[in-house]
């Protein structure tokens, strides 16, 4: 670790993890649990967890620490919102696409729509236009790993 206290990257489970067949509490519609075992993960070992130093996560948000203008910061994660017009453009998306799922359902005399039954690969985010600029002074972070 460079200095103490200072934000390295994500971190991974430190311990194994197992699916068990039982209802989330978590999540309404989701028949399983994940769970962490006793046992720690490979990974945890090969980053030495035995010596490592456990640090308190500010409030619950991705964060990173660094200089700027000389003085350190504590940057947060950056949820990058859609602008209004885009913002209206997925409305009227979702509107359609329930109403055209109504239409279907009433036939069947099913009156619920869930939101999980229809079909967002029709529609397309544009990241360059669809999205509120991101600020001058943000930067992205650092060694993140993809999983």
């Amino acid at each position: 670790m460079k200095r103490l206290g200072s934000v390295q990257r994500k971190m991974p489970c430190v311990f194994v993890t197992e699916v068990k067949a039982e209802p989330s509490a978590k999540r309404e519609h989701q028949p399983f649990k994940v769970l962490a075992t006793e046992t720690l993960s490979e990974k945890a070992l090969d980053a030495d967890v035995y010596n490592a130093v456990a640090t308190e996560k500010v409030d619950g948000t991705c964060c990173y620490v660094t200089n700027y203008k000389g003085q350190p910061y504590l940057w947060a994660r950056l949820d990058r919102k859609p602008n209004k017009q885009a913002d209206k453009r997925f409305k009227k998306f979702l509107h359609s696409k329930e109403s055209a799922k109504a239409l279907d359902i009433t036939k069947t005399r099913d009156i619920s729509i869930p939101l999980v039954s229809l079909d967002f690969s029709e529609f397309h985010w544009n990241t360059e236009e669809d999205f509120k600029p991101v600020p001058e002074c943000w930067i992205p972070a650092k060694e993140i790993e993809k999983q």
